[in-house]
């Protein structure tokens, strides 16, 4: 089904005919049918409602680029239009970003949040790694400025091509075109201070053998979290594709606490 969100054609979907409602918020670079494993299960017993972010899936793609902030509204709105506030929230990944902005600021949107695999958390630089950074950064300059004077510009461009693909990562590479200050601006928002602001209720589920984002972020989720408490399950960042019957008891335990 498509709705306009923000004047963007939004896709999603609904299943379930009983119980609460559970919006499922999906990770970067996916979209809702990454989810579908759970949601089979968790619709037999809530109203499951999941949408594609923008930039992602079925929904039209923004013309400038956005923020966290800026899903957040964007599901904000996508919230009150469908009526729903007050539902729960099973958010993955770059999802759990969205979640986090959300609920650190409105507690009443979300009843029971499940965050998984949930991003959000920056690792500290290495000086190593801020050398490195500041190395790129100023030979990427030099090449630009080569790439605008004549006679040099067409060789010092494709030179400057070359280099910022070989030090640019997968994900970074692997993106649609118009969309990398967008993945920049995610990537460097660090959401660590919004944690213990968050008053609802809180499972955290992670993959233990979890490469994308490892356990030592759930441990900061669920330290700064008050009212969280953390699940270690088989399985890497997409555990709960791997093991989705586990995965989901945990999730309906939770949810049908008095």
């Amino acid at each position: 089904m498509l709705k306009k969100i923000q004047g963007l054609d939004t896709f999603y979907c609904s299943y379930g005919d009983k119980g609460d409602y559970l919006l499922i918020l999906h990770g970067w670079g996916v979209d809702t049918s990454t989810m579908m494993p759970v949601i089979r299960i968790l619709s037999k017993n809530y109203r499951v409602i999941a949408f594609d972010f923008p930039f992602h899936g079925g929904t039209e793609m923004p013309a400038a680029d956005w923020t966290v902030k800026n899903f957040a509204d964007f599901t904000l709105d996508f919230i009150r239009q469908l009526g729903i506030e007050g539902c729960h929230v099973l958010a993955h990944s770059f999802g759990a970003r969205v979640a986090v902005e959300i609920a650190s600021t409105k507690p009443d949107i979300f009843n029971k949040i499940i965050l998984t695999g949930a991003a959000g958390i920056r690792r500290k630089a290495t000086p190593m790694q801020k050398y490195r950074l500041y190395r790129y950064k100023i030979n990427s300059a030099v090449l630009s400025v080569f790439s605008k004077l004549p006679g040099l510009g067409k060789h010092a461009q494709r030179l400057l091509d070359s280099y910022r693909r070989a030090h640019s990562s997968e994900d970074y590479l692997a993106l649609k075109e118009g969309i990398h200050n967008t993945f920049k601006n995610i990537i460097s928002h660090d959401q660590r201070a919004l944690l213990p602001k968050i008053k609802n209720p809180v499972l955290l589920i992670w993959g233990r053998d979890d490469s994308e984002t490892p356990l030592w972020m759930a441990e900061v989720f669920n330290t700064e979290i008050q009212n969280s408490r953390l699940v270690i399950i088989q399985g890497g960042h997409f555990a709960f594709n791997s093991y989705p019957d586990a995965f989901c008891d945990f999730c309906l335990d939770f949810l049908e606490e008095a």
